[in-house]
């Protein structure tokens, strides 16, 4: 159901939200902006949903008509953490590691016992798990819905079982732990109060919850492409305010919170609030969410940027040692040729590009993705396959990656390819 209400000069567009408010459960929300994607084929996920600004309490997320059964399904299916290679939160890499020594060094503030017991929800491939190791905590546990990063895990040493927030095991481990972290998990949660239910459920008396998101109040100040933020897993835009406005109704209180950035590629930030909070009593309080609206506004202004953004893009080739500047308006020359382009990226820039550009009206012979878990699937009918088709492929290639372009670059230097080459 919509509706309008005028304020002054201005006139917002309302609903009544499909997914209550998983702050307050306010069922009211301001339309911010409507994202729409293009989706792997099975994807259990929505093409499209509103992000909306509660009415309530200012909390911005996604009034996504998914379940959180189906995020479930998604992310055993789809966990793009499992190639240690490409992805982050393995420390294999110079800058992933950097960050998760940063992360470690900041949990040492608030668990001082190496022999306190800790479990990382969402570990993925446990990069966070081998640096608190390396800092000297013995008692260490990590959990991921995938099978493969738990392999991986258990690999490098460090216990690791499959599981999630809402798994039945979890159960297993009620008042276990002195510490639980959730690295960049609580973005990706539909049922957030349920979420946090269960996990502080796991945790003793005066234990420690260590929580880090990023801070959507300074998407604006990170600009990288147009609505980059908005994806189909990050559902949940939080700032230190709704943050501390969702946990402290669990029986918390806050003890920190801390604005920073990591790096996600070689030469992207991203900004990111931390925040640590201590068990007190129970599993519920009668603690007041207290409104705030600057999340809100900040995010508006966010979503304008990307609206008027000329859609240059610089991009840093390491091989010719330069900048080099591209735009989206060179597209249209395939669309009107209709030459067969392969596509280097299927992430989340890419899928909303397909459902928002001209790039759904060229010829797309292929799309290729380093990542294997990606490949021999489909997006319509157009298959996903390696790289090493581009050996065969003498037409354009379009890069269509927010934070790897420079790095897919290197690689089709690396390749010694002499397509034309076209990012977007």
């Amino acid at each position: 159901m919509y509706n309008k209400i005028e304020k002054g000069e201005k006139m917002r567009q309302t609903k009544i939200v499909i997914r209550p408010c998983p702050i307050c459960l306010n069922k009211s929300g301001e339309i911010l902006h409507n994202q729409r994607f293009a989706l792997p084929d099975k994807s259990v996920l929505p093409s499209a949903y509103d992000i909306v600004c509660c009415k309530r309490c200012g909390f911005v997320y996604a009034d996504t008509s998914a379940t959180q059964k189906e995020y479930d399904q998604y992310y055993q299916s789809f966990s793009k953490y499992e190639d240690s290679s490409i992805a982050s939160g393995g420390g294999t890499t110079p800058w992933d590691a950097q960050r998760m020594d940063q992360t470690a060094s900041d949990l040492t503030q608030y668990v001082l016992d190496k022999k306190a017991a800790m479990v990382d929800i969402g570990c993925a491939n446990g990069g966070l798990l081998i640096a608190l190791r390396k800092m000297g905590y013995v008692n260490l546990l990590g959990i991921d819905p995938s099978k493969v990063c738990v392999k991986h895990v258990n690999q490098q040493g460090v216990p690791a079982r499959v599981g999630g927030l809402f798994s039945e095991n979890l159960s297993d481990f009620k008042n276990s732990f002195d510490c639980v972290i959730l690295c960049h998990v609580l973005e990706h949660v539909c049922d957030l109060r349920s979420a946090i239910e269960n996990v502080i459920g796991l945790l003793k008396k005066g234990g420690i919850l260590f929580v880090e998101v990023p801070d959507a109040s300074r998407y604006l100040d990170y600009f990288i492409v147009p609505f980059h933020y908005f994806d189909h897993e990050h559902i949940n835009h939080f700032d230190e305010h709704s943050l501390r406005n969702l946990i402290v109704q669990f029986g918390c209180e806050s003890l920190a919170s801390v604005k920073s950035t990591i790096s996600v590629s070689k030469s992207n930030l991203y900004p990111t609030v931390y925040m640590a909070f201590r068990k007190q009593k129970g599993t519920k309080s009668d603690a007041i969410i207290k409104p705030d609206l600057n999340l809100c506004e900040r995010v508006k202004k966010y979503i304008q940027r990307s609206k008027e953004n000329s859609a240059i893009r610089t991009v840093y080739d390491y091989v010719k040692q330069a900048y080099l500047q591209f735009s989206r308006d060179t597209l249209d020359k395939y669309v009107l040729s209709q030459e067969g382009i392969v596509v280097w990226g299927v992430g989340s820039y890419s899928l909303g590009l397909l459902s928002n550009t001209v790039l759904n009206k060229c010829h797309i012979i292929s799309f290729v993705d380093s990542d294997v878990k990606k490949q021999n699937t489909y997006i319509g009918n157009i298959p996903v396959k390696s790289p090493q088709i581009l050996l065969k492929h003498n037409g354009p290639i379009v890069i269509a990656s927010a934070l790897y372009a420079e790095a897919i670059l290197a690689q089709i230097n690396e390749m010694q390819l002499e397509n034309e080459v076209v990012i977007i």
